[in-house]
């Protein structure tokens, strides 16, 4: 699957801002976990083989992104011809009302808050069709 333009650029302005160091008595302060990690790119890891996320009416909403406190940056694409979705962190659960929307053909990047986990739920009568792009 190929991520389009847009979202890998965003993917990648996120990273660099990550990796910025701070310097601080003489020393070199690195804001990302670890910086091999940060330059490894994953996909859909939450997709059945790598595929992309079905997000539905489950009560609760479908995890798109599992936690993870090492993970520098991701992106949720909401795919083009799928519906609207609701997205929440963490133990909120996204309602059709509750979260943040990301409606179809459009991104959500994130830095560090990214490292919590992620559930969505579709807004109206059809299903999202989600794809995450994560620096682990």
């Amino acid at each position: 699957m190929q991520l389009p333009t847009r979202c890998i650029y965003g993917l990648s302005v996120i990273v660099a801002l990550l990796v910025t160091s701070v310097a601080t008595s003489a020393e070199r302060v690195i804001l990302s976990p670890t910086d091999a990690a940060c330059k490894t790119i994953r996909a859909n890891v939450s997709g059945t083989g790598g595929a992309v996320i079905t997000v539905d009416a489950t009560a609760g909403g479908t995890v798109v992104l599992a936690a993870s406190p090492s993970r520098c940056a991701s992106v949720i694409q909401n795919e083009q011809g799928g519906g609207d979705v609701r997205c929440a962190f963490g133990a909120t659960a996204p309602t059709t009302t509750v979260g943040f929307l990301i409606a179809a053909g459009q991104n959500f990047p994130m830095g560090l808050e990214g490292q919590v986990q992620v559930r969505c739920i579709r807004t109206g009568a059809t299903n999202g069709t989600i794809s995450v792009a994560e620096a682990p």
